[in-house]
């Protein structure tokens, strides 16, 4: 505070706020070279899945790891990588940072406030979290979702509160495709871009109508032809949206097929591990009256490998009967038996069965490369069979995976620190409601409601697939303290009978 008001002397009567806003891009570029210099390059196992184009990940950061490699060769591949990311998110958080603080007009201690919230989520996953990952410095996709993921946010808040929406919608867009792209759980934001999106029409719409209702200069006919193409175009407009967010799912599928055409041996047309690792999920669900029901319908061979799968499982004590009883039991059980079914029983059971499968085969590449999709389907024929003998405890299981993600996307997952997420969610929903309840509030809690929207989407899509760990979860983190730091600031404002700063802009362009 005492630089602040040496800061504030030098450059005249400047608000501390302006001062502050000078000093952000400093201390966020220099948090950020600080994570790049004192932690380095980070390889973790899932690296090399990268590095070597393996045919069960999404295209876009192998090739973007294709691209640095072809820049600074294959020395200096992996320090281009990480430089390229900090620099991404430095840009990205800085833009959050100046978003926020310009269209809600905070004061000084609330910008200092979005600024540690901002980095905030970045000290968490390298100190409070058992991997210690450094999110901008890593070999995975993380490196570049971490970054795009609030630069999606950002458009898509611009293209929702400013009057040019256009850009801001169509920018949104691309980026949710990169997203999509990047990590199979993130195609949900296409279908938050579509709700969001779509929430932006309606609205205008609605407050169109409203003003030619009470506009005392047209004729009454003139009203109602108004309303009448006004609605059409809405509806338009609605559609127009729906099959643009097909057209992405589309769009990503195209690049994948192409991707795997050019970057392997041309067989593999989509991403494979995808059978494998729901029958994972489902496999941890299953009881033995379930196994048996579905052996029942299997070939023998099938039905073999499955009682197989099963027993060792079993004795491992790695099914969802093995976990103990509470609510951290059964999220902490299920995220230790994960991986080891899928990769040291699982793979291993379906491994040995693709190469016996593959032998029978007429033709067979030299190299191998068509055993993971003989995997994939044959993981598809069991989990076809087991699901429906299993699908109570398949559905139980998945609300606990997400109500753990729900509490990791605010804190750490501990019983102190869930009864406190549920305490802030609560608490984040009836300020959200009261102030849509006031004229000046409504800004700050559209705000709300499309962070908590991209937050259920985030949980419920990884929960489907994978364990919903902070380095999944971490990407509403700051997101959702920055929406109730808003949220209190008009609250406090209100209640001190001023005037909201922030305005959302409803003329159409």
């Amino acid at each position: 505070m005492i630089f602040l008001e040496k800061m504030k002397k030098k450059d005249g009567n400047k608000k501390p706020e302006v001062i502050f806003d000078r000093m952000v891009p400093f201390i966020t570029g220099a948090f950020f070279c600080f994570l790049l210099v004192f932690f380095g390059v980070g390889q973790y196992p899932d690296s090399e899945t990268y590095l070597h184009y393996y045919s069960d990940r999404e295209p876009l950061y192998p090739l973007f790891l294709k691209v640095c490699r072809m820049a600074a060769g294959d020395a200096h591949v992996l320090w281009a990588a990480v430089i390229f990311q900090n620099v991404l998110a430095f840009f990205c958080f800085w833009y959050l940072y100046r978003f926020i603080t310009r269209q809600f007009q905070l004061n000084l201690l609330f910008r200092i406030a979005v600024l540690l919230i901002i980095l905030m989520p970045h000290l968490m996953t390298s100190v409070f979290t058992s991997s210690g990952i450094v999110l901008t410095n890593a070999i995975l996709s993380e490196g570049l979702t971490v970054s795009l993921y609030p630069l999606f946010a950002t458009i898509l808040f611009e293209a929702f509160y400013r009057e040019k929406k256009g850009r801001f919608l169509a920018a949104s867009y691309i980026v949710a495709l990169l997203l999509a792209l990047a990590r199979g759980q993130l195609m949900t934001m296409l279908l938050v871009w579509l709700l969001v999106s779509a929430a932006i029409i309606v609205r205008e719409w609605i407050l169109l109508r409203k003003s030619q209702e009470q506009s005392r200069s047209a004729q009454p006919t003139e009203k109602s032809h108004r309303s009448a193409q006004s609605g059409r175009v809405c509806a338009i407009s609605i559609l127009a949206l729906f099959l643009l967010t097909i057209a992405g799912f589309v769009i990503r599928q195209s690049v994948i097929h192409v991707y795997h055409s050019a970057m392997t041996d041309g067989r593999i047309r989509s991403n494979t591990g995808a059978n494998v690792t729901l029958l994972t999920n489902v496999l941890y669900c299953a009881d033995e009256q379930a196994v048996l029901k579905a052996a029942d319908t299997l070939s023998e061979t099938d039905a073999q490998l499955l009682r197989g799968l099963y027993a060792q499982m079993r004795s491992e004590k790695l099914c969802a009967s093995d976990a103990g009883d509470g609510f951290h039991a059964r999220i902490w059980h299920h995220e230790d038996s994960h991986d080891k079914i899928k990769f040291d029983i699982l793979g291993e059971y379906l491994r040995m069965a693709a190469w016996a499968e593959r032998e029978t085969l007429p033709e067979s590449a030299e190299d191998g490369s068509e055993i993971r999709v003989i995997m994939d389907k044959t993981g598809g024929r069991l989990m076809k069979a087991l699901l429906p003998h299993c699908i109570g405890s398949y559905i139980a299981t998945y609300l606990y995976v997400a109500a753990g993600g729900f509490v990791r996307t605010v804190s750490l997952l501990s019983p102190v620190f869930s009864i406190y997420a549920l305490f802030i969610y609560a608490a984040a929903v009836v300020l959200m409601c009261v102030l849509f309840r006031k004229a000046q509030g409504i800004a700050a809690a559209w705000l709300m409601a499309i962070v908590l929207l991209m937050t259920a989407a985030n949980v419920c899509a990884t929960a489907l697939t994978i364990m919903c760990l902070s380095r999944y979860m971490i990407y509403n983190m700051s997101l959702f303290y920055l929406a109730g730091l808003v949220c209190v600031w008009e609250a406090y404002r209100i209640r001190r009978g001023g005037t909201s700063g922030a305005e959302i802009c409803t003329q159409p362009e």
